[in-house]
């Protein structure tokens, strides 16, 4: 939609014409001692003086060369999809080897770093080297702010670890409290068995201690017996005795 064949035809040149100013002295001596600084190592963008830009068509309406404005210029470059910050890749070949042969060879190398993109990519990277030494920073000032929280979830953890161990403790009790009962009962009924088997233990000494006596009263009784069976067979014999004297 910024091209329009009509009117600029099968083809177009865009060209910038760049005035270079004289400075005063005063300016001069500034420029100079900025590209002292410049030189030991504080980078800087390649500047050119006052500039106008300029588009001429082929086989359009548009005849001759047209001052247009950098919104225009933009535009077209949008719609070819064309990045214009280089301008070193637009530079023919024979205007190439003269573009800025009159320049310092400290201008000539930031018009290198600025065409050939290191320039850019250099400050990309100073950038980000001091995005991470930041980040480093920050990171070690989060994990120094960590450091308490650190040694609090410790101590968290720790008292975590002693409700569980009293928890643990606690259901023990509660069980050991549930069976008191039972081993009361336990105890009761060993008590019991114990003195009932004592009591046997005792019925059965006493048994035998009254069948001992039993048998030990049977054989005075029989011995008792056996005396008054011999005292009446002396009797008799002396009886016999004497019925055969008196015969």
């Amino acid at each position: 939609k910024a091209y329009c064949h009509g009117v600029f035809g099968d083809y177009l040149t865009l060209s910038r014409e760049i005035v270079k100013k004289r400075s005063s002295r005063k300016q001069q001596q500034q420029q100079q001692q900025q590209q002292q600084e410049q030189q030991e190592g504080e980078e800087g963008e390649w500047g050119t003086g006052s500039s106008s830009w300029y588009v001429e068509g082929h086989g359009g309406l548009l005849v001759g060369k047209r001052e247009i404005k950098l919104s225009e210029v933009k535009s077209l470059l949008n719609h070819f999809k064309l990045d214009f910050s280089n301008p070193a890749v637009f530079l023919p070949q024979e205007l190439a080897k003269a573009f800025l042969f009159r320049a310092t060879e400290h201008s000539l190398y930031q018009f290198y770093l600025c065409a050939s993109g290191l320039g850019s990519a250099l400050s990309s990277l100073r950038e980000a080297a001091q995005r991470h030494e930041s980040a480093l920073k920050e990171l070690k000032a989060f994990e120094d702010g960590l450091l308490p929280a650190k040694a609090a979830n410790a101590r968290l953890q720790q008292q975590q670890q002693q409700c569980k161990q009293l928890k643990s403790l606690k259901s023990e009790v509660a069980a050991l409290s549930e069976s008191i009962p039972h081993l009361r009962a336990a105890e009761a009924a060993a008590a019991a068995d114990a003195a009932a088997a004592e009591v046997a233990e005792m019925e059965q000494a006493l048994q035998q201690q009254q069948g001992e006596a039993s048998r030990l009263a049977a054989a005075a009784a029989a011995k008792q017996r056996e005396e008054k069976v011999r005292s009446c067979e002396s009797a008799l014999d002396h009886q016999q005795r004497e019925v055969r004297r008196l015969q």
